[in-house]
């Protein structure tokens, strides 16, 4: 089973992922590169709003969100594809893997928020759902 593995830091579970255009396959090296949160507790994954302005989406239709206080809002939905890497080796903003070395989620729909000075993107269960995601001691592996 191909997998990423990596470190929890300040008890958050963050991996670089890229964001591409839907249906596209080419990971450009600085651009197409965020940092994304792993979240088991998000029903939905989201984008931030830098994401959404850098790649130039338009929405596809507004959505209802209700955040952990329980408020609900009406938010912008994005089609995109998500790639993850399924390496030991980790991408960064200079260095991009071959195709085989992603795991390539193509037209996804995804909820538009703020945004956090953490993570530019949060993985939630629509996504983990397909993947076996195990926490332990300090490190987390995700395999697909």
């Amino acid at each position: 089973m191909p997998f990423f593995e990596g470190e929890v830091v300040n008890g958050q579970p963050i991996i670089a992922v890229a964001i591409t255009l839907p249906d596209t396959r080419e990971i450009k090296k600085n651009e197409d590169m965020f940092r994304a949160l792993v979240d088991t507790g998000s029903n939905a994954t989201l984008i931030s709003e830098g994401i959404v302005r850098k790649l130039n989406l338009t929405s596809i239709e507004k959505g209802d969100i209700v955040g952990v206080t329980g408020k609900k809002s009406a938010v912008p939905i994005h089609r995109v594809d998500l790639h993850i890497p399924i390496t030991e080796l980790r991408p960064t903003k200079t260095q991009v893997f071959a195709q085989e070395h992603w795991k390539h989620i193509v037209s996804i729909e995804v909820t538009e928020f703020p945004g956090s000075k953490n993570f530019d993107v949060l993985l939630g269960m629509d996504i983990l759902i397909h993947c076996h995601l195990t926490m332990f001691n300090g490190k987390f592996t995700i395999g697909f």
